[in-house]
């Protein structure tokens, strides 16, 4: 009996010719037409084998992406870690043991060894120093300027270093006044999720400060997003909000979260002047002159934000 449904197994099997026939592009339509159909894990490591020979690394690490829960529910995180590595996807690999851990899930005896296996091999992996360089420059500009490059494509780029090595092009764009805020929060998140620690400094309001990466959660994990959001529906139950004036609130939060994060916490005080400041996007009444400076110069970055957006 075959191990696919009769139509998967037609598809398979003519993915297999077309491999054979050197029609690489025909033999992943088959494929990916079989995925559409059903996804049997079989299946999904049929076609990783297949992207593997083919050494189409940014396709396999979709896929991996795409069905990271199919290994998991199938027992397969050993095999789900070999093949991370195995396509180069260094920094996804190295986060999936804090994000899983997070999940509380436990670790077998050997998933515990195949873990301190690869990371060993991980710290032998070196990047080119022109190369490294190179992307440290790129990230820097985009990431400050208007003239660089896509940040999303350099970004992109940046995803495939190992932990080590991207942490090493995040400092100086962490370090830099001009910083894009997105850029800051997509930087941190990331670093968050790394097995090491690390020291980072960032230019936070015209002071270099210092965090340690294990200190952080990613921000969209901060109690500060918690607590607003949890207070912001009550208030918007208790007022009956309509729906506009419940998005102005909600849009306001994540603006703010986004620019003051990783210190959320310490910039979003008093907790009342600044739910009030949220619901109604004006400053209270009762704010005394510190509380009126700290919410000025909170909206004057979002300003910011805004014209760097629209130019």
């Amino acid at each position: 009996m075959s191990q696919y449904p009769e139509s998967i197994a037609n598809l398979v099997g003519l993915a297999k010719e077309a491999e054979q026939q050197k029609n690489v592009a025909q033999a992943k339509k088959y494929f990916q037409r079989a995925l559409e159909l059903a996804q049997p894990f079989k299946l999904v490591q049929t076609y990783f084998d297949f992207l593997q020979r083919q050494q189409d690394f940014s396709e396999a690490r979709q896929l991996l992406a795409d069905f990271e829960q199919t290994f998991l529910t199938n027992g397969e995180l050993i095999a789900y870690w070999q093949k991370l590595f195995a396509v180069q996807d260094y920094l996804v690999f190295d986060q999936s043991r804090q994000r899983l851990s997070r999940q509380h899930a436990q670790f077998s005896t050997a998933e515990e060894k195949v873990w301190t296996d690869l990371q060993q091999k991980l710290a032998t992996v070196q990047v080119a120093p022109t190369k490294l360089a190179q992307l440290t420059a790129n990230l820097l500009q985009a990431a400050t300027t208007t003239t660089g490059q896509n940040v999303a494509v350099v970004l992109a780029q940046l995803q495939l270093l190992p932990p080590v090595a991207f942490v090493q092009a995040a400092r100086p764009t962490l370090m830099s006044p001009t910083l894009n805020p997105e850029v800051r929060v997509k930087l941190i998140n990331e670093i968050s999720m790394l097995s090491a620690d690390y020291a980072l400094t960032l230019n936070w309001r015209g002071a270099l400060r210092t965090i340690n990466s294990s200190d952080l959660t990613a921000m969209q994990e901060t109690p500060a997003l918690a607590e607003f959001s949890a207070e912001l529906a009550q208030y918007q139950v208790e007022q009956r909000q309509d729906e506009v004036a419940q998005q102005f609130s909600l849009s306001n939060l994540l603006t703010y979260i986004l620019l003051t994060y990783p210190f959320c916490e310490e910039e979003l005080q008093p907790h009342d002047i600044w739910r009030q400041f949220l619901i109604t996007g004006q400053i209270p009444t009762g704010a005394d002159a510190a509380e009126i400076a700290q919410l000025t110069y909170w909206q004057q970055q979002e300003l910011k934000l805004l014209n760097n957006l629209n130019s």
